[in-house]
């Protein structure tokens, strides 16, 4: 039986896939190996990089560092820490997190700059 925090980890990865997929990522899935050198991520089936985290201590120097290491295993452009907030049962309400660059590309490809 897993641990309790994998076990909210888990439970929090298979929110957040079924939020992506009614967004519109129609293939989101969970990823399998996770903490593996090769890790690119949480979900597969996005064309971003994707990391989940619900966890009672938030640590984002750490998540942003595990993001980049993913993004760089994945050869994924764009990418983002979802961050479970406490007390919400919708994946929708997640904290995203990124670097500011990545934001900032978003923006300018959205038609921002």
């Amino acid at each position: 039986m897993p641990s309790p925090s994998k076990r909210k980890g888990s439970t929090y990865e298979r929110a957040v896939v079924a939020w992506l997929r009614s967004e519109g990522w129609v293939h989101a899935e969970r990823a399998y190996g996770a903490g593996r050198n090769d890790d690119v991520g949480d979900i597969d089936g996005t064309p971003f990089c994707v990391e989940c985290k619900a966890e009672k201590s938030i640590d984002i120097p750490g998540y942003l560092r595990e993001l980049d290491r993913e993004m760089d295993n994945g050869k994924y452009e764009m990418g983002v820490v979802l961050i479970k907030r406490r007390g919400a049962a919708d994946a929708g309400d997640s904290y995203a997190v990124m670097p500011a660059r990545l934001w900032a590309q978003l923006a300018r490809e959205a038609g921002y700059a």
